[in-house]
């Protein structure tokens, strides 16, 4: 009697009211293919707080953890395991089990050690909680129909053999077919841990309330009208502005072709950041997709490309619905609310947390944590990549470690999921079919590319693009300092600006100081990643001013030369009269000729590579660049005496086709993302797909096998995966006046709202350095700590204006709290 009087007061009506809630939200996500499976999910996922030692939990009666996960997971076992077809009810009794127990916390499914965590869950829930199961079902069921939860079972059986058929029926090669599932698995649990949080958090103030207030009006069409309006206004006409609108076109009229994986091959300069978005708000105009999501290597790009894209998508748009319209989501975004409880913080934080603007601008390490991380943060935004347009920009940089498993993941979004994908590089990396490492035999994985392959025709052979020419300096022995100092004097007798790419932040230095010894005609400006981005923003924005009065025929600027690393290779809107780069892969080279005379304001630029000494610049730690240069070596030297192979130049589709056939043959093994955890040698692609070996373990333990579809060990992948492997430490560096401050603040602060508010705007004034750098820098006392020891900040010593962070100081500057 006690628990029917229970069951009628406000905590059960909160309850069902949580649950609807959960439900009505997870049902707008319009999962593609699991709309009954994702509502299911969402009314069973909590049935044990129907309980009354939820309910004494609640109240502080019970002082131990009372669970509520295994109720709704048991649930799932016994409706599921009263059907037909059993193999389809192992796939979907294995994956929703999982997703409800997972909710509050990834976990294994199968762990290296052998241990089926869905078997071991189901076993201790029996033992434990299973008497209180009768008590939660008779609450449950009395204000839920059986007959609604039988025909949501029934139909979740169904979408799950839909999906059972067509990994069967799927070509070879294309998808492992437990990765696949495994994605699912994922997905499903994003859903729901996203429905959750955002209903658990209206009751404090409902941002998603406030968000679809704000984008009531909302369609792809207003977008696309402004961008169209923005582009019309041009009035200047030259060839190369003529071709840029013909790319641009044929996007457009691309719009109306299926949901797929599709290339944008088009040369530097040829106007691929508005053309691909004329693409993708047509045809998200066309299909009604959900959004829009632009992802890039490098917080320079994104920068960029999201000052372009307010400005052009957003014409008489207001602030407030401009904010929620387009979502700019990487370290450098500074939120400027006072405090917490403002609106504009509070609204910054849902969007970064769940993505539904409808655009979304982020980098590829925000978006590749989102695919396989084990942050819940991570988790929660991963199901709105799915009936999204996912534009991927400088593809070829996803890390290699990563490639097989990015590959297989859009494969599984674009098949499955209504996920339409534009890969987009001037160096376009093809995998139209499995390449095979020459070693290992481990294959990396193909791209489901759909027909036709490319938005646009190839565009490479128009003469406004072919800018750059390519000079073969590589010599032996390798250059010395000396002779790229001499090769630089040369350059710029005859030109008056001149960008120099190397390989390190060593070599940068070394030759920096080295050239700033001697008497020069030309001011030099140097490019490193010791700086931090407020420093280097600042520096780019020197280096347009000073080219800009170069450029002015009455100007009496002086002649510039840019010492920089990669970093300068994409994402940076700079034009020089010639480049050297230090030898690299060909798309780095490519890239950096992407820098040299990029307007086509001369009548061409030349690229002239150059091998570093090891001396002065050694990549020996950097092993997929020493392959690059390995690769690179025959080719140079074959194109001299066959050029026709390469269609005459370096520069050429059939070139960077041949060095990438040569170069993934060498490093596809490693695209898998290996690891070795304790004594297991193994990858993430593995533990993410069939997880042998744990199988293998749990065959030996139980002397067969488990009888599971799900095996994957998604706890262990993501606590193993770095998005991009990061082996030095991060230290603020006191930049400016406002890096002073923000040291100084981040000292005296206790708040702890406040202090992730300056942590925040800190990452502008922070720098990662390797671990023989921190050894060495704190060694000489550079180094101090604020924040309880937890925070490294380098004394400003240490820091130049011209170089970033050097080790032997300059100056004597202190701070004092």
């Amino acid at each position: 009697m006690e628990f029917l009087a229970r069951i009628v007061d406000g905590q059960s009506q909160l309850l069902k009211d949580h649950i609807d809630g959960v439900s009505d939200r997870i049902s707008r996500y319009a999962l593609p293919g699991f709309g009954a499976t994702t509502k299911l999910l969402a009314i069973v996922h909590d049935i044990g707080k129907y309980s009354l030692r939820w309910q004494h939990y609640l109240e502080g009666k019970i002082s131990e953890t009372v669970p509520h996960s295994p109720f709704g997971a048991h649930m799932i076992d016994t409706l599921f395991s009263q059907m037909s077809e059993k193999e389809q009810n192992i796939f979907a009794r294995d994956v929703l089990q999982f997703v409800i127990q997972a909710h509050h916390g990834i976990f294994d499914a199968l762990s290296l050690g052998g241990n089926h965590t869905i078997d071991s869950k189901k076993t201790h829930f029996e033992k434990t909680h299973s008497q209180y199961y009768g008590e939660i079902k008779r609450a449950f069921f009395a204000e839920y129909s059986p007959r609604l939860i039988d025909e949501l079972t029934n139909e979740s059986q169904v979408e799950f053999s839909e999906f059972m058929s067509k990994i069967v029926n799927l070509k070879d090669g294309m998808v492992d077919p437990y990765y696949a599932i495994g994605t699912l698995a994922r997905i499903l649990l994003s859903a729901l841990i996203d429905a959750d949080w955002s209903d658990a958090s209206a009751f404090h103030g409902d941002d998603s309330t406030t968000l679809d207030s704000l984008l009531e009006h909302f369609s792809w069409d207003e977008p696309l009208n402004s961008l169209q309006t923005q582009m019309n206004s041009f009035q200047h006409r030259t060839h190369i502005n003529d071709l840029r609108d013909q790319i641009a076109k044929e996007c457009r009229e691309s719009a109306g072709l299926a949901t797929g994986i599709y290339q944008l091959h088009v040369p530097t300069g040829g106007g691929k950041t508005l053309a691909v978005m004329q693409f993708a708000l047509k045809h998200a105009s066309l299909n009604q997709k959900s959004r829009i999501i632009y992802a890039a290597p490098y917080k320079s790009i994104i920068v960029q490309t999201a000052d372009v894209y307010k400005n052009f998508l957003t014409l008489n748009v207001d602030q407030r619905v401009r904010n929620a319209m387009i979502l700019e989501h990487h370290g450098d975004v500074i939120q400027g609310a006072s405090n917490e409880n403002d609106e504009s913080y509070s609204m910054y934080e849902y969007l970064t947390g769940s993505w539904k603007s409808p655009i979304i601008l982020t980098t590829l390490v925000q978006l590749l944590n989102t695919m396989f991380s084990d942050s819940k943060k991570s988790i929660r935004r991963l199901h709105n990549l799915t009936n999204a347009i996912l534009i991927i920009d400088e593809f070829q940089s996803v890390p290699n470690h990563s490639k097989s498993l990015f590959n297989s993941f859009i494969n599984v979004l674009s098949l499955w999921f209504g996920t339409t994908v534009i890969l987009c590089s001037a160096t376009q990396p093809d995998f139209r079919a499995s390449i095979t490492d020459s070693k290992t035999y481990r294959q990396l994985t193909s791209v489901a590319y759909s027909k036709p392959i490319n938005l646009v025709r190839d565009y490479s052979n128009e003469v406004p693009f072919i800018r750059t020419q390519i000079a073969d300096h590589v010599t032996q022995p390798a250059h010395t300092i000396e002779s790229v100092a001499r090769l630089i004097r040369q350059g710029l007798e005859n030109k008056r600006s001149l960008l120099v790419v190397l390989n390190t932040r060593a070599a940068v230095n070394h030759l920096f100081q080295y050239l700033s010894q001697q008497e020069n005609d030309f001011d030099i400006i140097l490019l490193s990643n010791n700086m931090c981005p407020a420093h280097l923003k600042a520096q780019i924005g020197a280096i347009r001013n000073h080219l800009a009065h170069i450029s002015n025929p009455d100007g009496t600027a002086a002649k510039l030369l840019v010492i920089s690393t990669s970093l300068i290779e994409a994402g940076v809107d700079l034009s020089f009269e010639e480049a050297i780069r230090s030898l690299a892969g060909l798309d780095s080279i490519i890239q950096t000729a992407g820098r040299c005379n990029r307007n086509g304001e001369h009548e061409i630029g030349t690229v002239r590579i150059v091998n570093a000494a090891s001396d002065w610049e050694n990549v020996s730690p950097m092993k997929d660049l020493v392959v690059a240069q390995e690769i690179m070596y025959p080719i140079l030297n074959d194109f001299k005496v066959n050029p026709k192979k390469y269609d005459n130049s370096l520069m050429s589709n059939q070139a960077v086709s041949i060095y990438y056939n040569h170069y993934f043959k060498r490093i596809a093994g490693e695209t898998h993302y290996r690891v070795t955890i304790g004594e297991v040698e193994t990858s993430l692609f593995e533990l993410l797909s069939s997880n042998r070996h744990g199988v293998s373990k749990y065959h030996y333990l139980n002397n067969n096998d488990p009888q599971h579809i799900l095996n994957q060990a998604f706890l262990t992948a993501g606590r193993n995966f770095e998005a991009i492997e990061e082996y030095g430490t991060r230290i603020i560096v006191p930049w400016d006046k406002r890096g002073e401050e923000l040291i100084v603040q981040l000292g005296r602060e206790n708040a702890a709202y406040e202090i992730a508010r300056l942590l925040k705007e800190v990452e502008r004034y922070s720098i990662s350095v390797t671990p023989w750098q921190h050894r060495e820098l704190k060694q000489v006392g550079a180094i101090f700590q604020i924040l309880d020891n937890e925070v490294e900040v380098l004394r400003g010593e240490y820091y130049s204006n011209e170089q970033g962070l050097i080790v032997v100081p300059e100056t004597q500057k202190t701070i004092t709290f």
